[in-house]
């Protein structure tokens, strides 16, 4: 009855495909709601390319109903699949927030307003303005992105009013 080929050696085969692609998922989910990301030198930059990627996967899967249509019907996927971008723009706003706080303050290190400008303030800058929504699309994008970015600007006014030796 189990010889290759048999009727009972395809319906296991159908159900173990069906069960590789539920772990597949949920492994996928796990790895995306397990991200993280902490290099936070000043150089460093936020793994765009890779969120970018994972986001993609998340939105392919479910437009192509899992990939298998009993797994299709576990709810519960779909929500967390649906979850990933805001999963992964929280980690990017933590991320880009912490590097402020890392790096505010710093000005006394640098000779002059200009030195901390070009040196700290605009490459981190940059980085904040490179946070897209086109790749988290996220209805709190806006408010996060215009914290942050008050958050070092904040830090540029103490800088700018600081006496440099």
């Amino acid at each position: 009855m189990l010889s290759a080929g048999s009727p009972v050696d395809n319906e296991l085969s159908s159900i173990q495909k069906v069960l590789d692609k539920y772990n597949e998922v949920v492994s996928f989910i796990s790895a995306c709601k397990g991200f993280s990301y902490s290099e936070f030198e000043r150089d460093s930059l936020y793994p765009v390319e890779d969120v970018k990627s994972k986001v993609s996967r998340a939105v392919s899967l479910r437009q192509n109903h899992l990939e298998n249509s009993y797994v299709d019907n576990f709810i519960r996927l779909h929500d967390d699949l649906k979850e990933i971008p805001q999963t992964f723009f929280e980690a990017h706003i933590a991320y880009l927030d912490k590097k402020i706080n890392d790096w505010s303050g710093m000005y006394p290190n640098y000779v002059s307003h200009s030195d901390y400008s070009n040196n700290l303030y605009k490459p981190l800058k940059a980085q904040i303005e490179s946070l897209n929504n086109s790749i988290y699309k996220v209805s709190n994008f806006a408010f996060e992105y215009d914290k942050l970015i008050q958050k070092w600007k904040d830090d540029n006014v103490k800088a700018y009013n600081h006496k440099y030796k």
